[in-house]
Formats: structure tokens, C-alpha cells, sequence
């Protein structure tokens, strides 16, 4: 629909329907555009010191009444100097500014001009009446008026799809599909029995209220709407019957505890979703954040759900969360993968993913639960807390088939305390956790990761699950993949047939490359989904040539299976991510 080029300065604009008078980017309120600090893009200066909404980049269209629009993608490519404001807030009116709606907040780190930090996100909305369509990045948190933001470039896409009949308002509509699951910063997935917000720091919770459709139930202050973590229907009979008719939010009662954590080169960075505290920046306790992204992409294929966030930590490790739900199954699973984009290697990194258990609190007024380590290793770990009204309905388990992952329980308290490094968490030295047993009291639980070391180029991957009832355990830890290395470089072969086979490149989008050490005849290559369903299946002679397959799959995580002629296997994970 529009996109601005940042290096010639040049737009253009869709045509299409009524859309007309589209113009170059302007500057809004205090904003000022400045010539400095970056020769390319559009530069503005002027930002406010706090969240005012006062200085914005702005995009004006004009459309009629009834127009209809499909935004797939509101994507930015800018920076910012040192001064420059430190956060910003994708907004848009369908009604010249009588009405906006947010996209959240995002970091955005000082990484110098023409560094192109990409965030985007998505909505569709219908105009009420005859006016300008509104599209506006504001700017807060800057240390000088004369701190500067560069935007590089910026799109619009997606397509107007003609009059209609009836204005949809895109907040209050209660069509739960896939036009109103990725809306702003915000993904909702909606499942038969389970119903899952994700919001723009990768956290298990939203800053806005899902679809009418939806059942959350927590209202949030500081959000002024009713925001949904996780919800459950365990016994699979509909959201509106039974008692309680369904389960949750298991963690947004009270103070809100979810979240996850990277450590790498002895520095710990978390991003929470905390004690009614949306973190916009990535906070670690009193120094500059390294972590920062954005929720990128939300598929539904055959009704399974995939939610793809995208960040970078310590300015060099590129890390992709995938989180896959089925609507059939009362269990999700999220892969994590890795890629060290710097010049220098990363050394100790660990990954902890955390919550505090409230099952029952918003249908009994309790926060208590019995948590319990079901399953401590050797290649299985799996930590769970119940309710105490109604075990064992009120159930959640987080786990996976690893052999480099330990769980948890917190022995007071809802989360590790932050100066306990992951590493001690996951080597059993941390004195605020255990590892065994079991304790009924209101304390968080969760999963850590060793990782270990990544050399400039290297990969890894780690897969865990959330489980919403006792029955489906196997379900769910086998989805996360037994068998395969989740600590595999993708620059370095998997030895299996006895010689070698790599896949590239990881993540994929259009085609994977497969190679081998050696020759393999009739080599059977079948890819599944994380649900064990056979998406794509051919026969390849295999050699040290490189051979393509075309592939044409939603983004997600999939399963490649290759089995000889004499029926060795080699497992490898995928994510196809476009």
C-alpha cells in the first residue's frame, strides 16, 4: 500500500479502490525533521524525556466509507542516536485521529545509522466514514531534544479489499480467525480447548484485550483493558460449562510472573511480563539493555497455530521463538533457536522460561498450588503445579525431552532472584531453588537451558512444552522432539548413517539443501509437523553434491526424517520461517 524508500527518499502508493493523496513522511506535534546525525532515511529530532504522546513520524491516506483494510505488515527499518529516544509506539487511526488504536511499545537500541532494526506488526480495521487514514511511530524516552530517529524505511502492506456492507470494527468484532490474532504487538492463538496471548517481549501474555471471542478474565490497570495470558478447557466440554466452566489465567492473578531469560558471557538479561509492569526495555538491574524484538508473524494452517518473535541479544546472538499451538490438543510446544551473527564467540549461554503458577485464582481467589519436579533427567525433565480446589483439573506442566535442560521449583518467592545467574540455576548451586520433591505454596516454577558455547556463525535450538492436562503428558514431550541434539551447529554435519548429513539453510524459507558425506541410495526424506502429520515425502539419491528440495510450508517448526536403504535414521528439526 505505501512504502518509503530511505536511501532515495522516494514513496509510492497503491491506487487501489479509493486510496488516494497519499504523501511523503511528515513529522507530527514537537517533532522536528534534522538533516543530522544520518546521511540516508528520514531524520527527526525533538522526542520528549518521558511517554508523552508529542513527537511522532507520521503517514497520512485518504479512503471512503466501508473501505476495508487487510494491513499484513507496518514494517520499519530504523535506529536512533545515543540520545535519541529509547522507545517507540507504532499507533493508527481509520478516522483522521477521532479514534487510535496502539501497537505497542518496542526498544530500540542505539546501534548506529544504517543499522535497519526491523519491527512490524499487523491489523485489519474498516474506515467509518469518509477520511484520512492515520499511521503514526512516536518516539519517548530520549535523553536530548536534539537525539535523533532515522527511519530508514518504512512499508505498508497489504491490500484494501473493496466496499462493503458493514463497518467491522476490528476491537470489538467477535470473529476469532486469523484477521484479529495479530494485532499490534500482541498475538492471540485460539485453540478448542486452549487459548494463549503472546505480546512483543516473546512473554506468554498480552497488553490488550483479545477478540470478544476470547475468555480472559484479568483486568489489567496500567492496560485499562482485560488482558489474556493462558487459558484452559481441560475437560474439553466448552468454555461455558461445568465448574469452573474453564481454567486460569494461570499466571496474569495478582502480581504476573511470565516470562523467560538469556545469559551469555556472564551477563543475564530478562524480559518479563512482571507485577502488572509491561518491561518496553528489556531491563537488567541497572544496566543498558542488549535485549530487544518484536512478535513478527502469526500463521494458521490447518488449524495449527504458529507465533513467530524475533529479537537480538548482545548485539550479536539473533534469537527466533516459535511457538506452535494445534487447536485439538491441550498442549502447546516452543522451539527457540539461536545464531551468533557477531565476530566473536559467545560463551556460556543458558535460556530459563518462568512463570507463577495461579491455576485457580481467578475462579477460587487462591494462588496456591502443589508444585512438584515429575521428572528430573536424564533425558526427560517436566516440573508441574496443581491447584488445590480442583486437582487434578487445574493442571500445568512445563517440560521436555532434553538432555541439557533442568526444572525447577522456587522454595519462596515467584521468580529466581536476579543476581542467581542461570548457570547456577541449571548447575544446582542456586539457593533459592530445588530441583526434587515437591512444596504446596504460592512459588514460581520453570525450565533452564544450557546451551553452551556458539562460535560466529553457529546454531542451536532448544524445545520445550506447556501442558495444560495430566493425560496428555506423553503427547506433549514427545512433540518436543526426542532423539534430536538440540545443541546441533547447523555449520556442522549430524553424524548419523554412520558418515554425515546436513540440512541448510535453518531457519529456511522456499527450498532446504541437503548434503551428504558420503553416497546414499534411495534415501526416503519425509517432513512432518510438530503433531507427527506428513507434510511433504520424496526419494533422494544422496552425495557429497548438494541436492534442493522446493518446499512450500507455512513458518513454524517441522521434523525432517531421513532413513537409509537399510533403514538408518538421521531426525533433524527445521523451522521454516519466511
Amino acid at each position: 500500500m505505501y512504502n518509503y524508500n530511505g536511501v532515495t527518499g522516494a514513496y509510492t502508493k497503491d491506487t487501489s479502490v479509493s486510496l488516494s493523496g497519499t504523501t511523503n513522511l511528515a513529522t507530527v506535534g514537537s517533532a522536528t525533521a534534522s538533516p543530522a546525525p544520518c546521511a540516508d532515511g528520514f531524520n527527526v529530532s525533538d522526542f520528549p524525556n518521558d511517554k508523552s504522546f508529542s513527537s511522532a513520524v507520521e503517514v497520512d491516506m485518504f479512503a471512503n466509507k466501508g473501505d476495508t483494510f487487510h494491513i499484513t505488515g507496518f514494517i520499519v527499518n530504523l535506529t536512533r542516536s545515543g540520545a535519541g529516544p529509547d522507545s517507540i509506539e507504532f499507533v493508527y487511526s481509520p478516522d483522521g485521529g477521532a479514534t487510535s488504536y496502539f501497537g505497542g511499545i518496542y526498544y530500540l537500541p542505539a546501534l548506529g545509522c544504517d543499522s535497519k532494526l526491523h519491527i512490524s506488526w499487523a491489523d485489519t480495521f474498516s474506515v467509518p466514514y469518509t477520511s484520512y487514514l492515520i499511521f503514526d511511530v512516536f518516539g519517548f524516552y530520549a535523553d536530548s531534544t536534539s537525539g535523533n530517529l532515522q527511519i530508514l524505511n518504512l512499508s505498508i502492506n497489504g491490500k484494501p479489499s473493496g466496499i462493503v456492507d458493514s463497518v467491522i470494527d476490528s476491537v470489538t468484532s467477535t470473529a476469532c480467525d486469523d484477521t484479529f490474532s495479530f494485532s499490534g504487538g500482541d498475538i492471540f492463538m485460539h485453540g478448542e480447548y486452549v487459548e494463549l496471548g503472546i505480546d512483543y517481549l516473546g512473554a506468554f501474555a498480552s497488553n490488550s484485550a483479545p477478540p470478544s471471542c476470547y475468555h480472559p478474565n484479568i483486568y489489567i490497570a496500567t492496560y485499562g483493558a482485560t488482558c489474556l495470558g493462558l487459558v484452559a478447557d481441560p475437560d474439553m466440554d466448552g468454555w461455558d460449562v461445568g465448574t469452573p466452566n474453564y481454567f486460569g489465567d494461570y499466571w496474569l492473578p495478582g502480581s504476573p510472573v511470565e516470562g523467560w531469560c538469556i545469559q551469555a558471557n556472564g551477563t543475564r538479561n530478562d524480559a518479563y511480563y512482571q507485577n502488572y509492569r509491561f518491561t518496553s526495555d528489556y531491563p537488567t538491574s541497572g544496566s543498558t539493555p542488549t535485549l530487544y524484538g518484536s512478535t513478527v508473524s502469526y500463521t494458521n494452517m490447518g488449524g495449527v497455530m504458529t507465533a513467530v518473535w524475533q529479537g537480538t541479544a548482545y548485539d550479536s546472538l539473533s534469537i527466533t521463538q516459535t511457538t506452535v499451538l494445534d487447536t485439538n490438543n491441550l498442549y502447546f510446544v516452543t522451539t527457540v533457536n539461536f545464531k551468533n551473527s557477531g565476530s566473536d564467540t559467545l560463551t556460556g549461554i543458558y535460556y530459563m522460561r518462568q512463570c507463577d503458577p495461579d491455576n485457580e485464582a481467578a475462579e477460587t481467589g487462591s494462588y496456591t498450588t502443589t508444585n512438584a519436579i515429575d521428572y528430573s533427567g536424564p533425558d526427560t525433565v517436566l516440573v508441574s503445579a496443581v491447584g488445590t480446589a480442583y486437582p487434578p483439573r487445574s493442571y500445568l506442566g512445563i517440560g521436555t525431552k532434553s538432555t541439557n535442560a533442568k526444572v525447577f521449583y522456587c522454595n519462596s518467592g515467584l521468580l529466581p532472584s536476579e543476581s542467581e545467574g542461570l548457570d547456577a540455576i541449571y548447575h544446582g548451586t542456586a539457593s533459592d531453588v530445588s530441583y526434587t520433591g515437591s512444596m504446596i505454596q504460592d512459588v514460581g516454577i520453570g525450565i533452564v537451558f544450557s546451551i553452551g558455547d556458539l562460535a560466529p556463525g553457529d546454531t542451536a535450538s532448544i524445545v520445550y512444552t506447556h501442558i495444560l492436562k495430566e493425560s496428555v503428558i506423553g503427547a506433549a514431550l514427545g512433540a518436543t522432539g526426542a532423539g534430536i541434539d538440540t545443541t546441533t551447529t547447523a555449520s556442522v554435519p549430524v553424524v548419523s548413517f554412520e558418515k554425515g548429513i546436513t540440512i541448510s539453510p535453518n531457519p529456511a524459507k522456499n527450498f532446504i539443501q541437503i548434503e551428504s558425506n558420503s553416497a546414499f541410495s534411495n534415501t526416503n526424506i519425509v517432513v512432518c509437523d510438530m503433531n507427527g502429520r506428513k507434510i511433504l515425502q520424496t526419494q533422494l539419491n544422496l552425495s557429497k553434491h548438494t541436492r534442493q528440495i522446493p518446499i512450500n510450508l507455512q513458518d513454524g517448526v517441522y521434523v525432517v526424517e531421513l532413513t537409509s536403504a537399510t533403514g538408518e535414521k538421521n531426525i533433524q528439526r527445521l523451522v521454516v520461517l519466511h
